[in-house]
């Protein structure tokens, strides 16, 4: 399966990504997705994307949460993507 974003909502999302830091000196950005599914030991093929882009608009940190187990961590441009954080944070 192949997943995509709503352009105006990627749009809007990197627009506040943007705003945010420039009012802070640290900025985390999150999702929460279970793409492709709970079993899957990889993220979407646009999260990475995603990811790579609110570095680069100006997020210090990249945070996937909703999956019920641990994915990778990248270091991208010096910056922590975790695509999943699996059940470390669980209401």
């Amino acid at each position: 399966m192949s997943y995509d974003m709503d352009s105006f909502d990627l749009q809007q999302i990197m627009q506040a990504i943007r705003q945010g830091k420039e009012s802070a000196n640290f900025l985390i950005a999150g999702i929460h997705a279970h793409e492709p599914g709970n079993w899957s030991q990889l993220p979407p093929d646009f999260m990475v994307t995603l990811a790579h882009d609110a570095i680069d608009q100006g997020a210090d940190e990249f945070i996937v949460q909703g999956p019920h187990q641990l994915r990778g961590i990248e270091i991208y441009k010096g910056k922590p993507i975790f695509y999943s954080l699996g059940n470390f944070i669980f209401q």
